[in-house]
C-alpha cells in the first residue's frame, strides 16, 4: 500500500470520515502541514486555540478562512483544515490524529516520502 492510501485510510478511521488519498501529498507533505499547523497551534495562546477549536468542530473549514477585508488568512494545514470540519474535530485533535495516521502510514508504505507504491511491499 502507498503512503497516500495508507494516511487516507488510517484517518478516515480515526475520523469517521471518507478521505481521498490522492490530496494528500506526499509523506514529506503531509508531515509539513502537520508541522506548520502544530507550530500555529503553539503559538496561540489557549483562548485563540478553543476558539479555532469550536468554529472547526462546528464544521466550519478553516482553509477558505478570510479577515475583515475579505483576504484570505492563509492558516496551515492545508486540506487537513476540511477534513477537521467534515468529521468535527478541533484542530488540535486533528494535528494529534493526523501525526498518529502519519507514522502508521510511513510503518505500512515503507517510509517512502514520494507516496508511489512501487516501493513497498506487503504480506
Amino acid at each position: 500500500m502507498d503512503f497516500q492510501q495508507a494516511f487516507a485510510q488510517d484517518l478516515s478511521q480515526r475520523t469517521g470520515t471518507t478521505i481521498d488519498g490522492s490530496a494528500m501529498g506526499s509523506s514529506d507533505d503531509v508531515q509539513n502541514q502537520l508541522s506548520a499547523l502544530s507550530d500555529f497551534l503553539g503559538s496561540l495562546d489557549d483562548s485563540s486555540k478553543q476558539t479555532l477549536d469550536v468554529i472547526s468542530q462546528s464544521g466550519v473549514d478553516l482553509s477558505s478562512a478570510t479577515d475583515d477585508s475579505g483576504a484570505s488568512l492563509g492558516l496551515p494545514g492545508g486540506p487537513l483544515l476540511g477534513i477537521a470540519a467534515q468529521a468535527g474535530l478541533g484542530l488540535t485533535a486533528m494535528v494529534s490524529d493526523g501525526q498518529a495516521s502519519l507514522q502508521v502510514a510511513m510503518n505500512e508504505s515503507g517510509g517512502g516520502g514520494s507516496g508511489e507504491s512501487g516501493e513497498s511491499s506487503t504480506a
